[in-house]
């Protein structure tokens, strides 16, 4: 890592962007329309992926996020993320 963590987030949140705003400081924000093969494509390259409940955050995603140490849902319930 080269000291900033990649945050991918497919959630745009403008009513929350002050709460946001600190991870800019640390983090590079990339944000990103929900879409399954975007969340694919770039998770790899995420250090945190701010989930969206329009994709699901399974297998497949979790397999590909070699360098993903959290997930972050803004959301009540864990239907869209495999939890097994």
């Amino acid at each position: 890592m080269d000291g900033r963590y990649k945050i991918l987030s497919m959630v745009d949140c403008p009513f929350a962007e002050d709460e946001f705003m600190p991870l800019w400081k640390y983090a590079d924000v990339v944000y990103e329309k929900p879409d399954q093969k975007v969340l694919v494509d770039r998770i790899s390259k995420t250090d945190i992926c701010i989930c969206s409940m329009k994709t699901q955050t399974n297998r497949e995603v979790i397999d590909a996020g070699k360098k993903l140490k959290a997930v972050f849902s803004p959301s009540t319930g864990t239907d869209h993320i495999d939890i097994d």
